[in-house]
């Protein structure tokens, strides 16, 4: 396989399929994709459906709900099944629209990175994120935080080794472009945006992970290779670390910061970054 797709889903079966038929439709090689759906177990039309569809070398694992706020715990399992030599996150709510997205995707093969598409938003993060299958063999996870985006972003900004590549997706999210503000959209809960609070995605607890995390990924990029002494440089000079990733904020908050919700509460959250970081604990 070349690349896997995770896509966890929720009562969506009218945009999943959408979702997934643009990938499809879109690829240059469909047969070397691999799908892996997680699926709630309360949730028995998307799961039917899927035991008898089609898709190119699928696995739909069944969970019991936990919801949004442990996207992660969905992602992490759906990974362990994974073949392909780049895993990408999808959503039930996007639509590829790029031709042959697989084959730019491949065209990174021989670098380790983290791969931002286009989406309406322009966000800093890499909202549909997309690395190679070793960055998960190596952590035996992808993310510890249900922001599975930022969780691998801000890594990614930490090592400098976010690349764009030209692939645009639609994200039609209701607090973007209005459309499929169901009980799904609604149900969504964020653990963002408190940095005291344990379980906070800027909390200094989830913070260190996230440097223990960059920092074996650093070793691994020196093993195969591709020596990087960005984030060793930014710790030895005790700099901001994330000095890439703020000014890619800085940007997009004079471009107006498309969209609601989660994207509007990033960007405040971005604030409470310099000094987490500047601040943490020698060990």
């Amino acid at each position: 396989m070349n690349i896997t797709i995770l896509l966890p889903t929720r009562k969506r079966l009218s945009l999943l399929k959408k979702s997934v038929q643009s990938l499809i439709d879109n690829a240059r090689e469909p047969e070397k994709l691999q799908f892996l759906f997680g699926v709630d177990e309360d949730d028995v039309e998307t799961f039917n459906y899927l035991k008898e569809s089609k898709y190119p070398n699928q696995l739909a694992l069944q969970f019991k709900p936990i919801g949004y706020e442990n996207l992660h715990k969905y992602n992490n399992t759906l990974a362990g099944y994974a073949s392909g030599k780049w895993i990408m996150f999808f959503n039930d709510d996007a639509i590829m629209q790029t031709k042959n997205w697989d084959q730019k995707i491949m065209d990174f093969e021989d670098e380790f990175c983290l791969l931002r598409f286009k989406e309406q938003t322009e966000h800093p993060y890499s909202i549909f994120p997309c690395f190679p299958q070793k960055w998960f063999y190596l952590l035996d996870h992808i993310s510890l935080h249900g922001q599975n985006d930022a969780w691998l972003s801000e890594i990614a900004y930490m090592l400098n080794i976010m690349r764009d590549v030209d692939i645009e997706v639609i994200h039609d999210r209701a607090d973007i472009t209005g459309n499929n503000n169901d009980e799904t959209f609604r149900a969504r809960k964020y653990n963002e945006g408190n940095p005291d609070k344990k379980g906070d995605l800027h909390h200094i607890d989830m913070v260190k992970l996230r440097y223990k995390d960059a920092l074996k990924i650093n070793w691994l990029l020196g093993l195969m290779g591709q020596p990087n002494e960005f984030i060793t440089k930014n710790l030895k000079d005790k700099s901001d670390p994330f000095i890439l990733l703020k000014k890619k904020f800085d940007i997009y908050k004079k471009a107006g910061a498309v969209g609601a919700g989660k994207q509007n509460a990033r960007v405040t959250d971005q604030r409470e970054i310099k000094v987490i970081y500047s601040n943490l604990p020698k060990d």
